[in-house]
């Protein structure tokens, strides 16, 4: 009898063991990633997967266990949208730089069981620059005048630090250098990666400037083709009296002022040259006027005197521009 007590006993002790092992089985801990392609300040979600059923009460802890090196996340202790404590069953963050991420999930049952889905990479893409490359607003592009380009509107999706890179091609014509836009830079470096540059072309042609912007992991390249003319000479706007009146009588005591409006593209005023001489019945007469203005005084001069008053304006780079007026003394 004794014998039959003790093996029902171990029966019952065994069934119940195999019962509540089997009520108690170790949760599934494995979760999903939406979308394959991620990148940075995307949010990116986690979704808890099992196809098992059961009326168990589960709990969820998930982890950032790792982050590439420049990731603000990594000084955060909950880095997702929900907390921990929120016990979700489905979860997310945003990735702040380019790299891998690694996350895991632990799942806990009511009655103390627990698996971990170990760690899961998450792989943020690097996104490539967007160059952008603008050149001086000048209508009209000259020999012997600067022209500057400006690369500062290029921007990483990223939002990573940038490098900028010049190059030139230039036509047969041009003794420039091929580094000029390095050595020409705005910060007069080399070494420095500088977004603005410029050069000072110094014939006529087609030049082509290249800006590379670079991530460190990345390199996207612009560029623009710019025809460079011939400097143009000064501009006269209007000239006191009109100078295509053909011959204008001046009376032998009057006494006249000449006067010039210019216009120089690549020039200020002041940097004009203004150079006045005179013939007189055929013979060259020498001026020392040199300004904008010439003081005809008819006085000094017979009846029937003919007169030329020549005019030459230079601009910096000594393109010229000649006006003439014919006086005949009356």
């Amino acid at each position: 009898m004794k014998k039959l007590i003790v093996a029902l006993l171990i029966s019952i002790f065994l069934s119940s063991c195999y019962f509540n092992d089997r009520i108690n089985e170790i949760p599934i801990s494995d979760f999903g990633v939406q979308g394959a392609t991620h990148y940075i300040d995307k949010e990116i979600f986690l979704f808890y997967s099992s196809t098992d059923e059961t009326d168990e009460k589960l709990y969820f802890e998930w982890k950032l266990l790792s982050v590439p090196p420049d990731s603000d996340l990594k000084n955060q202790e909950y880095p997702f949208s929900q907390r921990k404590e929120n016990n979700p069953r489905m979860n997310s963050f945003i990735p702040d730089v380019p790299g891998n991420y690694q996350v895991s999930l632990l799942v806990t049952d009511e009655y103390g069981a627990k698996k971990s889905s170990g760690a899961k990479n998450i792989t943020v893409q690097n996104r490539a620059p967007i160059p952008s490359l603008s050149v001086s607003d000048n209508d009209y592009l000259t020999v012997n005048t600067p022209i500057y380009f400006d690369g500062s509107a290029s921007f990483d999706p990223d939002k990573e630090y940038l490098e900028y890179f010049w190059s030139i091609s230039i036509p047969e014509c041009s003794k420039l250098a091929l580094n000029i836009l390095y050595t020409n830079s705005l910060i007069g470096s080399e070494n420095i990666s500088s977004s603005k540059t410029f050069f000072t072309p110094d014939c006529e042609g087609w030049y082509q400037i290249s800006l590379k912007v670079s991530d460190r992991n990345t390199t996207s390249e612009v560029s623009s083709l710019i025809n460079i003319e011939k400097n143009r000479a000064p501009q006269v706007i209007e000239t006191e009296p009109d100078y295509h009146r053909g011959v204008i009588p001046i009376s032998s005591t009057e006494n006249m002022v000449l006067s010039v409006t210019v216009y120089d593209e690549n020039s200020d005023y002041n940097e004009l040259n203004f150079e006045w001489s005179m013939i007189l019945n055929g013979t060259n007469i020498n001026s020392d006027e040199f300004s904008p203005e010439y003081r005809l005084d008819a006085s000094i001069y017979s009846i029937g005197d003919f007169l030329e008053l020549h005019l030459k304006i230079k601009d910096k780079f000594d393109s010229e521009t000649e006006v003439i007026w014919y006086f005949v003394v009356v």
